[in-house]
């Protein structure tokens, strides 16, 4: 079965026949731009209303002079437990501290001098550094690993460039019991657990020399 229409255009009359299939698939085609439309707008009044729903009062105001009593409600509002250190505005060399104890038991409250372990943030680190040693021509990227740590095994056969995107066939599973204190400690460790598997693969744990 086909719908018939005619189209006058410049004195002459066009004769079309449209099958019910395209009709349906016109109505299907209207109807999914309608419910994308409505999703979508449904989404954002749902993301106005998370803005306006927070409370004031946990909302810290950059504006106040009382920052550390903002920091430390917030803390306690959120049940942290931990140390925030934050830059003062006033004087960027004189670090705002606070503490929050969520916790009664002694040997998870955390102190201002206490070590932590920086886990995969210490790649941002090293990797700009070394982005930037490399842009100074101090660095190049197919630099054996041996011209610094010649002991690693594999080391004449891996270069910076594969420390980076991690494919130098390091590996190192090991996961020391304490933090680690000083680039001495890291690096000795390193040496002792480190291991070289001969396949230069993608592996996200295969940068721990190049951090240390």
């Amino acid at each position: 079965m086909f719908f018939k229409t005619k189209i006058d255009y410049h004195e002459c009359t066009v004769d079309l026949e449209i099958s019910p299939e395209v009709k349906r698939n016109e109505v299907k085609s209207n109807h999914a731009s309608k419910k994308f439309f409505l999703y979508s707008l449904i989404g954002l009044c749902s993301f106005l209303l998370f803005l306006f729903i927070i409370p004031l009062s946990n909302r810290m105001d950059s504006g106040l002079t009382d920052s550390p009593k903002q920091l430390k409600d917030y803390m306690k509002f959120h049940h942290i437990n931990g140390v925030m250190l934050v830059n003062d505005k006033k004087d960027r060399s004189r670090p705002i501290v606070v503490t929050n104890k969520e916790t009664s038991n002694k040997s998870q409250i955390v102190k201002t001098d206490q070590l932590f372990p920086i886990a995969s943030l210490q790649k941002i680190m090293t990797g700009t550094a070394i982005y930037q040693l490399q842009k100074q021509k101090q660095l190049d990227w197919n630099t054996p690993l041996s011209k610094y740590f010649p002991q690693v095994p594999g080391s004449k056969s891996i270069t910076i460039r594969e420390l980076m995107n991690h494919t130098s066939g390091l590996i190192n599973n090991a996961r020391p019991s304490k933090p680690l204190k000083n680039q001495q400690e890291q690096i000795a460790y390193m040496l002792k657990y480190i291991k070289y598997d001969h396949i230069h693969t993608w592996d996200i744990i295969r940068t721990l020399i190049m951090n240390s």
